[in-house]
């Protein structure tokens, strides 16, 4: 049974378009509306995303651009500190 569905699973990755499925279905949506235009939601003909969408995040969670501004910072420092020594 482990080896058929193992086999069934292989063919599936090998024909299924996983990244054209995200796609259609908006999985690969960003923050500035690239490729919005590609999304395809079955049984809805228009529709429009707007920021209030995406909902808020909780006070103690910091976005994903935060940690990398972040982590650059502590980089930059860490390079500083280096090149002082």
């Amino acid at each position: 049974m482990t080896q058929w569905a193992g086999q069934a699973w292989d063919e599936l990755c090998h024909t299924f378009d996983f990244a054209a499925a995200a796609r259609k279905i908006g999985m690969l949506m960003t923050i500035d509306g690239t490729n919005d235009d590609l999304i395809r939601i079955d049984g809805v003909e228009k529709y429009t995303f707007t920021d209030a969408d995406a909902g808020d995040l909780p006070a103690n969670e910091a976005s994903d651009d935060d940690d990398d501004e972040e982590e650059e910072e502590e980089e930059d420092e860490d390079e500083q500190d280096e090149q002082d020594e």
